[in-house]
């Protein structure tokens, strides 16, 4: 997610001047937004109606409850995170730089920041012993993740239950041969 403009950064900070009372609510007329976040805001709506009790109608126009606005402002920043954090090439991340496999935050960060490579291994090493201390990482993490699934913010739900999936798979393939 790129901002071009610092004011747009400053706007996500909206002083108090911004908002206005409507009735009991406060907010901010969604055309009063810098049309570079007023793109993002779109972006944040659309994949779920659970939002739209963030929003409501002002003659006409509009606007965006104080509580909506600092739910959003919380969205742009872990997407300013990400971006960031995935633009260090040279960072290596302090959970990949010994044995990830070893342990649950390891494990963790494969799925969430690891690469195809580290993936790929994560994913052996769970055909290799299914029953082992990986696998069942990976179940222990997911069991920990699952009520997320939903979240549409939550963009690594899927390498989740790859590796969940394979972990079950490989377990009954194993106890069908070993039968």
């Amino acid at each position: 997610m790129a901002i071009d403009k610092l004011n747009n950064l400053q706007f996500l900070f909206l002083r108090a001047d911004y908002f206005q009372e409507f009735g009991d609510r406060d907010g901010v007329y969604v055309d009063r937004v810098p049309f570079e976040l007023r793109q993002r805001l779109l972006r944040w709506t659309w994949p779920t109606t659970e939002r739209d009790q963030y929003f409501f109608q002002h003659e006409g126009r509009d606007v965006i409850t104080r509580e909506g606005w600092e739910v959003f402002v919380r969205w742009v920043c872990r997407a300013m995170d990400r971006q960031l954090s995935t633009e260090s090439d040279h960072a290596e991340s302090v959970r990949l730089s010994s044995d990830p496999l070893g342990s649950l935050a390891g494990i963790d960060e494969i799925i969430n920041r690891g690469d195809r490579e580290a993936f790929t291994g994560l994913l052996h090493a769970i055909i290799e012993q299914p029953d082992g201390p990986v696998a069942d990482r990976v179940r222990t993490l997911y069991e920990r993740v699952q009520h997320r699934a939903a979240d549409p913010e939550f963009a690594t739900w899927p390498q989740y239950q790859a590796a969940y999936w394979l972990a079950g798979a490989m377990g009954q393939f194993r106890s069908a041969n070993c039968s």
